[in-house]
């Protein structure tokens, strides 16, 4: 991959990363979906089954694509340390996935469903752990970074 695509995207990942989790922290208020009324509001529509995600990430798509073109039109590849960026890309990503792991758990968790479980270590704690760690395995091992060097 070129120098140039591959600072796009490692910028691109972790703007968006950023602005996704941002969103969530403040709260800004984002359209929303509301499918039994089929239809899309910026308001809160109250008693009413929303979607917000789709407009949370349709905001982050749109505002890290150009601010990635502007950041990567700005910044010369010679002067990127390209391991330091993969490096951070990645930590942003694994971020992100917490973020969102931990979000959904605090809206829609086993104990808002009033299942029997303990509070914090339970087996969808365990399901998730379990799962990021498979994912975290399989994109470090891939791009050969958790490989001994010779």
């Amino acid at each position: 991959m070129k120098d140039q695509t591959l600072k796009f995207i490692s910028y691109f990942i972790t703007i968006a990363t950023f602005i996704y989790v941002f969103v969530g922290i403040t709260g800004v208020n984002l359209p929303a979906y509301y499918p039994v009324l089929h239809k899309w509001s910026i308001s809160p529509i109250k008693d009413a089954v929303s979607m917000g995600f789709y407009g949370r990430v349709a905001f982050t798509l749109i505002v890290s694509l150009i601010a990635t073109f502007i950041l990567t039109a700005f910044t010369k590849t010679k002067d990127t340390n390209e391991s330091l960026l993969a490096g951070f890309t990645k930590a942003s990503v694994i971020f992100g996935i917490f973020f969102f792991i931990g979000e959904e758990w605090h809206k829609w968790g086993i104990e808002k469903m009033k299942f029997d479980s303990k509070p914090f270590l339970n087996y969808e704690f365990w399901f998730f752990a379990v799962l990021v760690t498979i994912f975290v395995s399989i994109v470090c091992f891939t791009t050969g970074n958790c490989r001994k060097k010779k």
